[in-house]
């Protein structure tokens, strides 16, 4: 590929008198150049930026033996073609495998203060990492998260490195017919029909039906992809891709991968039991619903999966509307009145279990709430209470000093071994009491970082979540919730051990510091404020 403009040149050895209307019309003239588009220049510089209208005109003036204007010779070269980065994606390199994709999503939001909008994976480099693009909701500054990333560049304990995304050039094309070459894939997608342009390059797996094509320019992307793409009478799937989430070869390995791994996750089909004589054959159109986690929830396979699961194997067509409270099963209309209804199983609605579901998981949120809030104050309390110990401790050095002081004539020797002796019981103490408010306030936020994570994606179920999913996860969100706020009693009520230290001037030898420990209960240390 080149790496320099094809219509922008760069001049320099201008003679400082010269104009830039004296400079355009030098370079205008057919013989020299040809039609300019725009010149940057600042007489006295010596250097401009010439943009032609065509590469032809500028080739015409860079392949000129040579340019002499007022009494000064020129010297022109090619400019540098400058990337142009997306402005809503960040490749992110060095993934664990272990790490979730919600994991790498809430790490990302963290960085950016912005809403992930994709994750797109490429192909793995090593058994241990992968390679990612996250892609935002709006456009994001760059050069902060990298400033913020390489104060942690660490994710899950494993280093990881950010780059710009250079802007979108090649598409991924599917389906392509078995007569499809390097040629009438370029020639198609150059088209005017195609919406296409010049074709930079094109790699070909016709075992796969798949190519890569890359444009020159990235504009005509958004042309091709709203155009309906046809070869040899054959529709083809076109989409975005990134090369710098890998080659060809690289796409063909992660396509091999996600098969194989089809194939080793294959189900074995399990023999059917006979019925006694009497009932009628079992159906199989029925969805069991398990306690999975969020994480995998979130998976576009798993969705993907759970979403093949709404019409029914059995009764061809029928939805599964309704939902078993007997078995716990979503099930069609039919195998309820075959089946369950016959055996007094209690059925309703999907859409009314699914209501009241979401009542309780919206009652349960208004709980989990009012915890975060109690939390946090809680939190603020500890924080007022460290940063008094911390004043304690202050004052205390500054009334030993004006003591030092008031006697330093008469006892200096004496003073200054002691006020060194009570600089450090001060501190002594300080630093045993601060270790231990630390702590606790360390594992209070820490849950209330929980509450807050188990609330944005309660809420996120509610909001946004599919019937089956609501059944499927409403178990699991109120057992972890009732588990975060059964912890609230141990955290949030817990008692706060208050520090008082103070100094007391003795009439005798020597100052002395008297310490008073005592403890109030969270709730009467918020009736004392």
């Amino acid at each position: 590929m080149d790496e320099y403009e094809s219509v922008i040149i760069e001049v320099t050895g201008i003679n400082t008198n010269t104009s830039k209307d004296t400079l355009e019309n030098y370079f205008s003239s057919s013989k020299r150049g040809g039609d300019i588009v725009n010149i940057e220049y600042i007489k006295g510089s010596g250097n401009a930026l010439i943009t032609f209208a065509n590469a032809e005109d500028a080739k015409k003036a860079l392949e000129t033996s040579q340019h002499s204007l007022e009494g000064s010779t020129l010297t022109l070269t090619r400019r540098k073609k400058v990337e142009i980065s997306e402005n809503d994606k960040v490749f992110v390199e060095g993934i664990s495998k272990k790490t979730t994709e919600d994991c790498l999503k809430f790490y990302m939001e963290r960085l950016s203060d912005s809403d992930v909008k994709d994750i797109k994976y490429g192909h793995a480099k090593s058994s241990e990492s992968v390679n990612a693009i996250v892609t935002f909701h709006s456009p994001i500054d760059f050069d902060k998260i990298q400033a913020d990333f390489k104060k942690k560049p660490t994710l899950e304990g494993k280093h990881i490195s950010i780059k710009a995304v250079p802007l979108c050039k090649t598409i991924l094309v599917k389906n392509l017919p078995a007569t499809a070459t390097d040629d009438s894939v370029s020639l198609s997608f150059e088209s005017k029909r195609a919406g296409g342009g010049e074709v930079e390059r094109v790699d070909l797996d016709l075992e796969k039906k798949i190519a890569l094509v890359k444009f020159e320019d990235p504009n005509v992307i958004d042309k091709v992809l709203s155009v309906k793409q046809i070869l040899d009478n054959t529709t083809l799937s076109v989409e975005r891709y990134y090369s710098i989430l890998g080659s060809l070869a690289d796409l063909q390995l992660k396509e091999q991968e996600t098969a194989n791994a089809t194939r080793r996750k294959a189900p074995i089909p399990k023999p059917r039991q006979r019925k006694p004589t009497g009932f009628t054959e079992d159906i199989d159109c029925k969805v069991k619903l398990t306690d999975q986690s969020m994480e995998e929830l979130s998976r576009p396979e798993t969705r993907k999966e759970i979403k093949g699961k709404m019409y029914c194997n059995e009764h061809s067509g029928m939805e599964l509307k309704v939902y078993c409270e007997t078995c716990d099963q979503l099930i069609c209309r039919d195998c309820m009145d075959f089946k369950h209804v016959k055996q007094n199983h209690s059925c309703v609605l999907v859409k009314d279990v699914v209501n009241n579901y979401k009542e309780q998981l919206a009652s349960n949120n208004k709980a989990m709430e009012d915890a975060l809030t109690e939390g946090n104050a809680f939190v603020q309390r500890l924080t007022l209470t460290i940063e008094q110990l911390d004043q304690d401790a202050e004052n205390i050095k500054t009334e030993i000093v004006q003591r030092k002081e008031f006697v330093v004539k008469k006892v200096i020797e004496m003073l200054d071994q002691n006020a060194e002796t009570l600089f450090n019981k001060v501190d002594e103490l300080h630093k045993e009491k601060r270790a231990n408010l630390d702590r606790q306030a360390e594992e209070s936020k820490l849950c209330v970082e929980n509450i807050k994570t188990s609330v944005q994606l309660s809420k996120k179920l509610v909001d946004q979540g599919t019937e089956e999913e609501v059944i499927s996860s409403q178990k699991m969100m109120l057992d972890n919730a009732n588990n975060l706020l059964t912890k609230r009693e141990e955290y949030f009520k817990a008692s706060i051990p208050v520090v008082k230290l103070s100094y007391t001037s003795s009439t005798g030898k020597e100052p002395i510091i008297k310490r008073r420990d005592f403890e109030r209960t969270g709730q009467q240390f918020r009736r004392s404020q």
